[in-house]
């Protein structure tokens, strides 16, 4: 055989061997420089759509000027004043407007506290013992023991708070250029708390709290007329309220209304150890603002 059709030979063998082994090449790939041949993958679609933070929900703050009933702490009437306003009130609440009729919200109050602090009372006090010796005409000298007394006055203090969290209900009555008036009714605690004290003061105002020992028999007298008293109770509440709410923005709206408050029986205590059970009330005309986030 020639040269050349050795040559031819080898030429064709080489041509079937590149045949065979090109498919299983497509076949493999280099696994850290991938394909040419690869189909590109589509990146997945960004939901653009706005996000909702809370649909429905609402925030609210109040202040109300008030015209709390006048309870009796003894001899004192706190308030004081029976006219409109004598008291004040300020809030927070969250809530959930369910549809265009309908919404309901919880808020928490806080009660301008009923003070009242005055000297009420004098009183003769014991400050110490006293001595007196006498000498008859015999010469017999003798040794009296007593008390020296002075005047003391008193100082009373006394303090009632009122906080309440009302469960509430409001019927939405239509709107109107923005405007929406609203009827509505609640229900919840009312957490009173209550403290008196007295305190008994010296004429040159020093506290009186004296200990001393009886010469003549060496007791040890002891005069302390300091008291105080605390005490608490929950009453359960009531709300009726009406009033209108007119939309500043699509997400803030002020609110301006009249609410009637039942706060529950409360008994008021004074330093004297009488109590006297009252009804406590309270009308109130409020101001606020309702945001919703959304």
């Amino acid at each position: 055989m020639g040269v050349l059709t050795r040559g031819n030979g080898m030429a064709t063998v080489a041509a079937l061997a590149i045949a065979l082994t090109a498919p299983a090449a497509q076949a493999w790939e280099w696994p850290f420089f991938g394909s040419s041949d690869t189909p590109d993958v589509a990146p997945a679609p960004i939901d653009d759509r706005p996000v909702t933070f809370a649909t429905g929900w609402y925030l609210r703050g109040d202040v109300a000027v008030a015209q709390d009933t006048p309870l009796q702490f003894g001899t004192s009437t706190l308030p004081q004043s029976t006219s409109f306003p004598n008291s004040w009130s300020i809030g927070l609440g969250f809530g959930y407007k369910f549809n265009d009729w309908f919404r309901t919200d919880v808020t928490a109050d806080y009660r301008a506290p009923r003070t009242f602090q005055r000297n009420t009372a004098a009183a003769t006090c014991p400050v110490g013992p006293t001595t007196t010796s006498t000498t008859s005409a015999s010469g017999v000298t003798t040794v009296t023991y007593g008390t020296q007394y002075s005047t003391c006055y008193d100082f009373v203090r006394a303090r009632m708070t009122n906080f309440h969290v009302l469960f509430n209900v409001y019927a939405d009555l239509g709107t109107w250029w923005n405007l929406t008036p609203y009827v509505g009714v609640g229900v919840g605690p009312n957490f009173v708390y209550q403290k008196v004290s007295r305190n008994w003061f010296t004429p040159n105002g020093a506290s009186y709290n004296v200990t001393y020992q009886d010469p003549g028999t060496a007791a040890v007298y002891n005069y302390d007329w300091d008291q105080s008293s605390t005490s608490q109770r929950v009453n359960l509440a009531f709300a009726g309220m009406f009033g209108a709410s007119y939309a500043l923005t699509p997400n803030t709206a002020v609110d301006m209304g009249y609410r009637f408050l039942y706060l529950g029986n409360v008994t008021t205590n004074n330093i004297y150890g009488v109590t006297s059970a009252q009804k406590e009330t309270a009308h109130e005309i409020r101001v606020g603002l309702r945001y919703t986030p959304d």
